[in-house]
């Protein structure tokens, strides 16, 4: 392995949970990056109470960049300007509440090798819960058990979206970002990748997930906390992404649109339960229109179900 040909930025957006970070960092010091590749360590603070100097000092050993913003900018633009200033050839996207396994980016980068077409590699994770490891709640089936390597497909893109990796702790070539940048949603964002760019998987569960009474994600909530004009914007910019990365492929755009739209009628579901839109609602204020969304609602909550019994069957 030639330490000086391969180059990774570790993109690690923080916010008020120095401890966390912690324990992250000692697993990535565990990885012996020195020997293995170029790298460096970005840590964007998102104007956090809490002091994280006791913690950066004690690592001041490793590539570090740490940056603090003079204000909370937002998780998405924080996240976004992480990979905007990743200067390496590939990069890795870790919470900072969650961290890796000794051997974690070894094997990856032993994978990239082997498949040098990739641009991007896949590792499957584990979820901590309290003192108990489980199996990632995205690993439904067998089918990425093993070291592989695919070609994108219509097929490996609704496999992607049903049976889908999460986010951390895989490695992408920087290339990628030309065409998609990763803001909350890594199911959409990978089935968007694997739709477009080859990629391979491992097989070993290297990135662990932790959850605590307190975890939220590092980089932002999940989209049920937007409101509902934030959702239809959000979708509207998937969907011109997909038709833009499949120009010459309409196909797969449409594939692409039509799980990024049902993926977001759920979510949207999910935000008019939860608010338990009335009549007089400011959102909507005035009864046709109410009515016109509720019934939206009604006919996606019957198909919900249909439509995914129909692609496992179909798989």
């Amino acid at each position: 392995m030639n330490n000086n040909i391969f180059s990774l930025s570790i993109l690690i957006p923080t916010f008020n949970r120095p401890q966390k970070l912690d324990k992250l960092l000692h697993s990535i010091k565990l990885n012996n990056l020195d020997s293995l590749c170029r790298y460096e360590i970005r840590i964007y603070d998102n104007n956090s109470e809490k002091d994280y100097s006791r913690v950066i000092s004690k690592y001041d050993h490793l590539n570090i960049i740490y940056k603090k913003h003079s204000k909370n900018i937002g998780s998405k633009k924080n996240f976004y300007r992480l990979q905007k200033d990743s200067e390496m050839d590939w990069f890795c996207i870790i919470s900072d509440d969650d961290y890796i396994e000794n051997n974690h980016f070894i094997q990856l980068i032993k994978l990239v090798e082997k498949y040098p077409k990739s641009f991007f590699a896949c590792n499957n994770t584990k979820v901590l819960n309290g003192n108990k490891f489980n199996k990632s709640p995205s690993m439904k089936s067998n089918y990425w058990k093993n070291n592989s390597f695919h070609n994108p497909s219509t097929q490996i893109m609704w496999k992607m979206y049903l049976n889908h990796f999460v986010s951390t702790g895989c490695i992408f070539r920087k290339i990628i970002l030309k065409d998609l940048f990763l803001d909350d949603d890594d199911r959409i964002f990978l089935t968007e990748l694997a739709s477009k760019y080859p990629f391979c998987t491992s097989k070993k569960a290297t990135a662990i997930l932790t959850i605590h009474p307190d975890t939220i994600s590092g980089r932002g909530g999940p989209r049920v906390n937007y409101d509902f004009k934030g959702l239809l914007e959000s979708l509207s910019r998937k969907i011109e992404n997909a038709h833009n990365i499949h120009k010459e492929n309409k196909n797969k755009a449409v594939n692409l649109s039509f799980i990024i739209f049902y993926e977001y009628m759920i979510d949207f579901s999910k935000l008019a339960i939860k608010e338990n839109l009335k009549f007089e609602s400011p959102k909507f204020c005035f009864e046709k229109k109410f009515f016109i969304i509720k019934l939206v609602l009604a006919i996606y909550f019957i198909i919900r179900k249909l439509f995914k019994f129909y692609f496992i069957v179909k798989l």
